[in-house]
């Protein structure tokens, strides 16, 4: 249940207003506790007495934390791949080396032997 603050309650401190820029309500929560003076701030503006000021939309940053998940999921694929390019390059060469190897031992094996006399 809540009402509007009455004049006495709108002040702060000497001549200071509570709510900065917004509307000022007491708010009763339960029975046990006492009322409790909220502020409902204006558009744009934030905190407990509405005293931060934020133009920021916060619809334009679900569109950037959209489009920063796609480019990081992008960036993960695009790493990913060339991971195995290079892993693809690196054992082409090892079985390069490992068929090169293999048959200078077949050569070595079946070479005649030389006898010098």
């Amino acid at each position: 249940m809540e009402r509007n603050c009455t004049a006495d309650e709108l002040l702060y401190e000497k001549d200071k207003t509570f709510c900065f820029h917004g509307n000022c309500i007491m708010k009763k929560m339960s029975e046990v506790y006492k009322e409790i003076r909220m502020c409902l701030c204006e558009k744009n503006w934030h905190g407990k007495r509405c005293t931060y000021y934020d133009p920021f939309d916060i619809e334009n940053a679900s569109i950037s934390i959209k489009a920063i998940s796609i480019i990081s999921i992008f960036i993960f694929l695009l790493i990913l791949l060339l991971v195995f390019v290079k892993i693809g390059k690196n054992s082409q060469l090892i079985r390069e080396k490992l068929n090169n190897l293999c048959t200078k031992k077949n050569k070595m094996k079946y070479a005649k032997p030389q006898i010098n006399m």
